[in-house]
């Protein structure tokens, strides 16, 4: 990635310092959304996917040694046919582990595993096929622990409300989003050896439970499909204590793919001569063949998704809500920002949420424009805001989409809603988003910040050390989600190089 450049005088002529620069080439891996997957547990051990063979491995931060989490009989012995894992989640109790293995010609292979005594004593708990075009995307685990933060009086500690649903049956469950669009449970039932899996379609509004067969689309390889999603869940705030948060938040991007021709049985009736006006009428996926359709769509389509239990048998629900649109650049990083509620339990709830409406959420996403490639590219970061909201009666559709959730306060139904808005955009020309984090929590009222990786497109070698053996290429910013700027009070702590 550095490039000499022009030697730059120094006060002392004796030594110079050098300088390099940044090429398009060097940041293009950026785009192409093939990363190493890689994890840091609450016990601060990195999980990451071995460079050529298909393994998982694993050290303590404070040690360099590795060991290796073991896949399946069946992978190990044809190692061949299976690259690295292209996805890797870890339990935030960090007892449970997930990985995905993509097939060479073979259907891929999902793994759970489960923790020993040791750090490095893992047992597989479950393997079970994923079919082509189904490969999972994102991971999410259901039914957290509560996180602890100082309090509001020095010395003091509280715990936050829990994240997301809390199944009542199932210990883990694991929430996928796939590549072929859909929604994927993996759980335990309590007292049942098996796993189970329970599958919903984001193509239109549905719901599905165990038992039910699963939708014919769930192993297609459609043309289209998800590379990029995020999966927010949301803090239980206190004015949703009567029967807690349902909802879960799901962000995905998509692009369009030529389809296999041995999926395309009247591919070689369509006769290219045809008028423009006859093309039009042709299914999309045949129209889909000519070049300009394929590549990224312009938007990032949103969902809801809920976890439902009657008392004896899950369910699932999906429902599509307003995309976000004006994303026509290469989307580079998806994230969901979940911000604790600031809600005072001691007044009352529903004039506290008129009086501060504070967005739940923040989707933040950063982008990546190339032009000509005759330029280092520009990068921009957008973030937009998701706002609950507590509307009594009718509720005016718009910017705001519906839950499912109706709460009653004092007797009166209150229907939740949100309201998603674009807050702040920042263009960078002489750095790039490489990445954005969510910051650690440590106090119940957190600002709303985030924080981002930095990587500049050009520099100088320090003249002290004319050879050094690494030179800072860039540094980590907070930013504030409302406006995107450096944040005010950000210190020499803040812009921490690497």
């Amino acid at each position: 990635m550095v490039h000499d450049g022009k030697p730059i005088p120094h006060k002392d002529k004796a030594i110079e310092s050098k300088s390099w620069q940044a090429g398009w080439w060097d940041l293009q891996p950026l785009s192409e959304r093939f990363y190493r997957p890689l994890e840091w547990s609450q016990s601060s051990i990195i999980f990451c996917a071995h460079p050529v063979q298909p393994l998982v491995t694993a050290r303590h931060f404070s040690s360099s040694k590795q060991f290796v989490i073991s896949p399946p009989t069946h992978v190990v012995s044809v190692p061949t046919s299976y690259c690295p894992p292209s996805l890797i989640s870890v339990a935030p109790s960090d007892d449970w582990l997930f990985a995905y293995f993509p097939g060479r010609n073979v259907e891929g292979v999902g793994v759970l595993w489960t923790r020993g005594p040791q750090i490095d004593n893992w047992t597989i708990k479950e393997s079970w096929p994923i079919a082509h075009g189904a490969a999972p995307v994102a991971a999410s685990w259901l039914g957290q622990a509560r996180e602890w933060v100082s309090g509001t009086t020095p010395g003091s500690a509280t715990r936050l409300p829990p994240r997301g649903p809390r199944p009542p049956v199932s210990d883990p469950t694991l929430l996928l989003v796939n590549q072929n669009q859909n929604i994927t449970v993996c759980y335990f039932r309590q007292y049942v050896q098996s796993m189970r899996f329970l599958t919903c379609s984001t193509a239109q509004p549905t719901v599905t439970g165990e038992g039910q067969t699963r939708s014919a689309d769930s192993t297609s390889t459609g043309i289209k499909q998800c590379f990029k999603a995020a999966i927010g869940l949301g803090y239980n705030g206190v004015d949703f204590s009567v029967n807690g948060e349902t909802s879960i938040l799901i962000a995905m991007r998509s692009h369009y793919v030529p389809p296999p021709i041995n999926n395309l049985p009247h591919y070689s009736t369509v006769d290219a001569g045809l008028p423009e006006g006859i093309k039009s009428l042709l299914p999309l996926e045949m129209r889909s063949l000519e070049w300009e359709n394929w590549g990224e769509e312009t938007i990032i389509n949103l969902f809801e998704v809920q976890f439902l239990y009657n008392g004896e048998r899950f369910g699932l629900s999906a429902e599509p809500l307003q995309p976000v649109l004006g994303c026509d650049k290469t989307l580079v990083g998806l994230d969901f920002i979940c911000l604790p509620p600031s809600v005072d339990v001691s007044n009352s709830p529903l004039l506290q949420r008129k009086a501060n409406e504070r967005p739940s959420f923040y989707l933040i996403s950063s982008y990546l424009d190339f032009d000509n490639y005759d330029s280092p590219p520009k990068s921009e970061l957008m973030s937009h805001s998701i706002t609950r909201l507590l509307t009594p009666g009718q509720i005016a559709l718009g910017h705001a989409w519906v839950c499912l959730n109706t709460i009653f306060i004092r007797g009166y139904p209150i229907q939740l809603s949100q309201k998603i808005q674009k807050t702040a955009s920042r263009s960078f020309t002489q750095s790039i988003v490489a990445y954005v984090l969510p910051p650690p929590i440590r106090r119940q009222f957190e600002q709303d910040n985030v924080l981002a990786g930095i990587l500049d497109l050009s520099g100088t070698v320090p003249p002290a050390h004319p050879n050094p053996r690494s030179t800072p290429t860039g540094s980590t910013r907070v930013l504030n989600l409302s406006v995107l700027p450096l944040h005010k009070t950000s210190t020499v702590a803040d812009r921490k190089q690497y």
